[in-house]
C-alpha cells in the first residue's frame, strides 16, 4: 500500500497467493507489477511509463480494477494464457501511439496462436480506452451507463476484446510521486542514541554520587 517505486526492474513482483496491491505509484520500471499467484487484487494504482505495465504468468482468480495504466510500452503482458476467471475492469488505459495493449506468449516466440482470449471485462463492465472514440467515432452510450455500444477490439491472433468499453474515464484517486523537496526526515542513527544514553547515565550516576558524598560528609560533621 502507498509505495512510490521508480527506476527498477520489478517494481512489485508477487510469487504468492492472496495479496492486495493498492494505492502505489509504479513508474519507469521494467515491470510495474509482476504476478505469478492466485487470488491477487491489483487496484487503485498508478502504473505508467514502464516497459510492461502488468506482467501475468499462469494465475487464477485475480482481479485488476480501478488502476490508471498509462504510456507503458506494453500495458498487459499475458505471458501465459490467462484463465477465464481473471477479471480486468474499471481501469483507465491511456495508450501512447503504437504501444502494445496486450502481449501474449505467442508474441514472445513469434508464432501464431489464434483463438480467443478471455475478454477484458467482468461480464457487465469493461475499461476506459483513451482511443475508443477515435477508433469508433459512431459509438454511443447505452442508456446513461457510460458503456459504449461498440465493443473495443484490442487485437487479433488471438482475439482480445472488451465487450463493455467505457465512454468516460473512471474516477480514480491516483497517487502522486513526492516532490524532491519533500524529502523524508532521516531516522536517527541508533549509534547516536547509544552514545547519548551512556552520557546521560554517566551524568545521573555522577550527580547521585555527589549527593551521596555530601550527605555522608554532613553526617560525619
Amino acid at each position: 500500500i502507498d509505495n512510490n517505486i521508480t527506476g527498477t526492474q520489478n517494481a512489485l513482483a508477487i510469487y504468492a497467493d492472496n495479496y492486495n496491491v493498492t494505492g502505489n505509484y509504479l513508474a519507469s520500471n521494467i515491470y510495474g507489477v509482476l504476478i505469478k499467484g492466485n487470488t491477487i487484487c491489483i487496484s487503485n494504482n498508478q502504473i505508467q511509463n514502464n516497459v510492461d505495465g502488468i506482467l501475468i504468468f499462469a494465475s487464477s482468480r485475480n482481479v485488476i480494477t480501478e488502476n490508471y495504466i498509462a504510456n507503458n510500452d506494453v500495458a498487459l503482458n499475458m505471458y501465459t494464457m490467462p484463465p477465464t476467471d481473471v477479471q480486468i475492469y474499471d481501469n483507465n488505459f491511456i495508450n501512447k501511439p503504437d504501444a502494445t495493449i496486450v502481449s501474449t506468449t505467442s508474441d514472445q516466440f513469434s508464432f501464431g496462436n489464434g483463438g480467443t482470449m478471455p475478454p477484458l471485462d467482468n461480464g457487465t463492465v469493461g475499461n476506459y480506452w483513451s482511443d475508443y472514440t477515435t477508433k469508433y467515432p459512431n459509438a454511443t452510450e447505452i442508456e446513461n451507463t457510460n458503456i459504449g455500444n461498440t465493443p473495443y477490439l484490442i487485437r487479433f491472433n488471438p482475439i482480445v476484446i472488451d465487450r463493455f468499453p467505457l465512454m468516460a474515464p473512471v474516477n480514480i484517486q491516483k497517487t502522486t510521486l513526492a516532490s524532491p523537496s519533500q524529502t523524508p526526515t532521516p531516522s536517527p542513527n541508533p549509534s547516536n542514541f547509544t552514545v547519548q544514553s551512556i552520557l546521560i547515565t554517566a551524568l545521573i550516576i555522577a550527580f547521585a554520587t555527589c549527593i551521596a558524598v555530601l550527605v555522608f560528609r554532613k553526617k560525619l560533621l
